[in-house]
């Protein structure tokens, strides 16, 4: 949204309930949910837990600032280059990261040594640049500016814990 809010500021300011968008977006967002589960492409039970799921993200989504979400996107994304870099699935480097091990260490333990992590990390990004610049979405100032702090960052990210200490 422009100017940095929420979907939740927006309808704040036109005077809705914010809940009450919230409760529009759940049953839009499990109904095809449903014709898939109906259709027989995922199991009833599958479509109970995506609709729980669903339940739960909506209110993050629906309050969540543009720069919040950019934010979740480049991490889901840094995990994602990452856990190919390293030979494991991204679900199993979110677990763990969330269970207290950095990016390095799980490298570290599959024979992956983490600056190869960071020199994918900063390739990835360097290509997501340039394909922003070429689709007129970024100047080639800020375009060279973000490069310029790539490697630093994903330094960081391979090196963060979730309990705050450093590799």
């Amino acid at each position: 949204m422009k100017g940095g809010h929420s979907i939740a500021d927006v309808a704040t300011a036109h005077k809705v309930d914010p809940q009450k968008v919230i409760d529009a977006i759940i049953p839009d967002a499990a109904a095809p949910l449903q014709a898939a589960v109906t259709r027989g492409k995922i199991s009833s039970t599958e479509g109970a837990n995506l609709e729980k799921l669903v339940a739960k993200v909506t209110p993050k989504l629906v309050n969540a600032t543009p720069k919040q979400l950019a934010h979740r996107k480049l991490i889901r994304g840094a995990i994602d280059v990452s856990a190919k870099t390293i030979g494991v699935t991204p679900q199993a480097l979110r677990q763990a990261i969330v269970s207290g091990q950095s990016v390095a260490q799980v490298a570290t333990a599959h024979s992956v040594s983490p600056t190869t992590v960071v020199n994918a990390l900063v390739t990835a990004g360097n290509a997501r640049i340039d394909t922003a610049v070429a689709n007129h979405h970024l100047s080639a100032a800020r375009a060279a500016k973000l490069k310029a702090r790539l490697p630093k960052a994903a330094q960081r990210f391979v090196d963060f814990t979730t309990n705050g200490a450093k590799n």
